[in-house]
C-alpha cells in the first residue's frame, strides 16, 4: 500500500497480496503447498515506495471452525496473537493492523466484545499504530445498517473504544447482484457510490473514519464505470 499523492485524492491506494490465507483444510499445513505468504521482493518493493502495510488475520473470526470467543477458541488466543504482532511492529509507524478479514455468522456483540479486548491488547503494550475494525456480515457497506446478519453494525459499531483513538472502520464492497464478487456483470455503472452511501452518512453522523479495504469488478466496460464512480465517490468524502 502506498500514499497516493500524484493518483489520488485520497491518503491510502493500494493493492491486497494474498498469504497464508488459504489451505484451512490442511491445518497446520505445509509452506508453499498448502499456502504462502507474499514474497520478501513484492515486500521490499512496496516500503522502497515508502508504502504503508496492512498485516491482516484472514479467517473470519474464527479457527478450526470455532468463533473467536467460545469456549472452544477464548478470546484470549485472538487477543494474544495480535498482542504479540503488535509488539514486534509496533516501532513501524507505516505498518496497520488490520483486526479480521469479514467477521460472519456469529452474534454482533460477540464480535463486539473481541473486537474491544484485543484493541485494548494493543494499546496495552505501547502500540499506537492505525488499526482497522471491521464489522459482522462481511463487514459489507450495503448491508451496514441490515438486521439479517444479527445486530446492524450501525448500531454494534457504534460501541467500539480505543483507547488510543486510532482507528478506521473496515468495509468491502463488491458490484454485482448480491455484493460477494462471484458474477461477471456489475447492477449499473453508479452501483459504486450507491453502496458506500448509507455507510458514509453513517461515518459523518458519528464522526467515524472509513476504509475500503477490498472490492472488485470484472473489466467490462459497465464494471468499469461503477469503479470509477465509486472511486469519484470516495474522493468526494474524504473528510470521511
Amino acid at each position: 500500500m502506498f500514499n497516493s499523492g500524484v493518483y489520488s485524492q485520497t491518503e491510502y491506494v493500494g493493492v491486497n497480496l494474498a498469504g497464508a490465507e488459504f489451505g484451512e483444510n490442511n491445518l497446520l499445513g505445509t509452506y508453499n503447498q498448502h499456502y504462502t505468504y507474499p514474497t520478501r521482493a513484492e515486500v521490499d518493493y512496496a516500503t522502497s515506495k515508502n508504502a504503508f502495510v496492512i498485516l491482516d488475520p484472514h479467517n473470519y473470526a474464527r479457527y478450526y471452525g470455532n468463533l473467536i470467543g467460545i469456549d472452544e477458541l477464548p478470546v484470549s488466543a485472538f487477543r494474544g496473537f495480535l498482542q504479540r504482532l503488535a509488539l514486534y511492529f509496533k516501532d513501524y509507524p507505516k505498518v496497520i493492523f488490520g483486526l479480521m478479514n469479514e467477521p460472519h455468522s456469529m452474534a454482533s456483540e460477540l464480535w463486539l466484545a473481541d473486537a474491544n479486548v484485543t484493541i485494548s491488547a494493543i494499546r496495552t503494550i505501547g502500540a499506537t499504530n492505525l488499526i482497522l475494525v471491521p464489522g459482522n456480515g462481511w463487514s459489507g457497506a450495503h448491508s451496514w445498517n441490515s438486521s439479517w446478519y444479527g445486530t446492524p453494525n450501525g448500531t454494534i459499531v457504534q460501541n467500539i473504544v480505543d483507547p488510543a483513538d486510532n482507528y478506521a472502520i473496515e468495509i468491502h464492497q463488491y458490484l454485482d447482484d448480491n455484493s460477494s464478487g462471484a458474477s461477471d456483470e456489475c447492477v449499473s455503472s453508479t452501483i459504486g457510490s450507491s453502496r458506500l452511501k448509507d455507510f458514509t452518512r453513517w461515518l459523518c453522523v458519528h464522526e467515524k473514519r472509513g476504509f475500503l479495504g477490498e472490492f472488485g469488478m470484472s473489466a467490462n466496460d459497465n464494471c468499469l464505470m461503477a469503479l470509477d464512480d465509486m472511486l469519484d465517490y470516495i474522493d468526494d468524502n474524504i473528510d470521511v
